[in-house]
């Protein structure tokens, strides 16, 4: 199991240095915890916009104790393909912000 996360891990994290996304790599458990302050956008209105462009559901970190609005939580529980469209998903919604 902690290879098949650590798989699924990798793909989300590369394509997030991809574009510029600062995160803390987990250290073993299921999410990454990404801000996307740098986007000019804070995370509720990057959530929104990645679902309603996208079509991929993360959390604004708000939800987990962010008072600031910077940060997003993803979720790495999805098979690895999956989180490869994602990662596309993301990348484009990225790039017209």
């Amino acid at each position: 199991m902690r290879k098949i996360m650590e798989k699924r891990r990798d793909i989300l994290c590369r394509g997030l240095d991809e574009i510029n996304i600062p995160y803390s790599e987990p250290q073993g458990g299921y999410y990454v915890y990404a801000n996307v302050s740098k986007t000019g956008l804070n995370a509720t209105d990057f959530c929104l916009k990645l679902l309603e462009e996208g079509k991929v559901i993360i959390y604004p970190g708000g939800l987990y104790g962010d008072h600031c609005d910077d940060f997003v939580r993803f979720s790495l529980t999805q098979p690895a393909e999956k989180i490869k469209e994602a990662v596309s998903r993301i990348k484009k919604v990225a790039a017209n912000i």
